[in-house]
């Protein structure tokens, strides 16, 4: 099955390609209506339509018109998901969106009987543990949430290093830390310090994600996933460092 994503935030999309790819469908992006157009116009038509709404360039809802008078496209099915505004003619989700929430509609529209089902889990054997995410773009924080707790980990989330502290503070017994680097307030480097000063946090092992990797190689962390996420990745090297956590 085959999506079209329009949506202009660049680290949004990324992460949205990523969950839909693990759950397996296909996805090509184009940023603005006008780019959505053009590549619909090549002939290679999609199964169904993500459509932000408030984009640069021409917006989701002049690209939904324009849809709409061409008889070659008015066909494929929509679903806007928008922080602002709604489709009268389409289902509309809004930002920021559940991934669950919007796996379900996905597959309403393009598996029905599939429809209820549970993320693709890949470590369902493992028993359940928590995992910190850090990081401070909301939309890359749900998307990540969503994932790891159809994988049966439980997640705390934290928008900056700052905040994480906080967290641990407040919450033991993480298993591992997932950690952006660019933050604003406390940034991942500024974290991994306070972190290697301290004899308990130091223990718990930290993956970076991050779309500046080659600024990630650093000492004592368990290991790096650029951005756009590798799910699958990302994924096997958390369930190492969890499982080598539980024989400690």
């Amino acid at each position: 099955m085959h999506i079209l994503l329009v949506e202009d935030d660049i680290d949004t999309s990324e992460t949205l390609v990523e969950c839909l790819h693990h759950e397996g469908y296909s996805v090509t992006c184009a940023s603005d209506g006008a780019e959505a157009l053009r590549l619909l116009g090549k002939g290679d038509l999609p199964d169904l339509i993500l459509l932000d709404l408030m984009l640069s360039g021409m917006d989701g809802w002049d690209f939904r018109a324009a849809q709409k008078r061409d008889p070659s496209i008015a066909h494929i099915p929509v679903i806007a998901v928008s922080a602002a505004g709604r489709l009268t003619d389409a289902e509309t989700l809004r930002k920021p969106v559940r991934v669950d929430q919007l796996l379900e509609a996905i597959r309403a529209h393009l598996e029905p009987g599939r429809a209820g089902e549970p993320h693709r889990s890949r470590l369902m054997t493992r028993p359940p543990t928590k995992v910190l995410v850090v990081d401070d773009d909301a939309d890359t924080r749900d998307v990540l949430r969503e994932l790891l707790e159809g994988e049966g980990y439980r997640v705390a989330t934290a928008g900056n290093g700052r905040e994480a502290l906080t967290t641990l503070e407040r919450e033991p017994g993480t298993c591992a830390i997932l950690l952006d680097l660019m933050m604003p307030v406390m940034d991942g480097w500024h974290f991994l310090q306070v972190r290697r000063e301290d004899e308990r946090l130091s223990q718990i092992p930290v993956i970076i994600i991050s779309a500046y990797r080659e600024r990630a190689a650093l000492d004592g962390v368990a290991g790096v996933v650029g951005k756009p996420i590798a799910f699958d990745t990302l994924l096997t090297l958390l369930h190492q460092q969890c499982q080598e956590r539980g024989r400690e």
